[in-house]
């Protein structure tokens, strides 16, 4: 789901790559949940602003402190 969710965010699908890469938070591997919140927060950015992009990045807690 994240490898489409990149797919999508590069061809410039934001909404379908945002789909994905919430999906993606669902899953156990730590490493692939950082790099989608990353991916979100950078779609945030280009659509909806850096507060929203700020919201985001707050809002998702991991177990291990992360530095994003």
């Amino acid at each position: 789901m994240y490898n489409l969710g990149r797919a999508y965010h590069f061809y410039g699908y934001y909404n379908l790559a945002e789909d994905c890469f919430f999906k993606v938070l669902d899953c156990r591997n730590e490493e692939l949940r950082r790099m989608a919140i990353f991916n979100l927060s950078l779609i945030f950015r280009k659509t909806k602003g850096k507060d929203m992009q700020r919201y985001i990045l707050s809002k998702i807690n991991f177990q291990k402190s992360t530095n994003i």
